[in-house]
């Protein structure tokens, strides 16, 4: 799968189009990677736990984007 690094929070699919120059070019993977678009290399998501949820974030690294997964505790509030 192709995507193009938006910022940690977010990608862009490759949807088989892109335009360089004013062209159109369709199902053109080398175009794409011209475009900017890298593959993506996914990570399976950590179970969930009673205080911990992980997140999903991105960062580009050696022409390909690295899926990964952060930790974030959640507390009880006591109201």
């Amino acid at each position: 799968m192709l995507v193009k690094y938006i910022n940690e929070n977010s990608v862009r699919l490759y949807n088989g189009v892109v335009e360089i120059d004013s062209v159109m070019y369709a199902n053109d993977y080398e175009k794409a990677q011209e475009a900017g678009f890298m593959p993506l290399v996914s990570t399976p998501k950590p179970e969930d736990t009673d205080d911990v949820i992980y997140v999903r974030t991105f960062e580009s690294v050696d022409n390909k984007v690295m899926e990964r997964w952060k930790a974030i505790r959640i507390s009880e509030e006591v109201s």
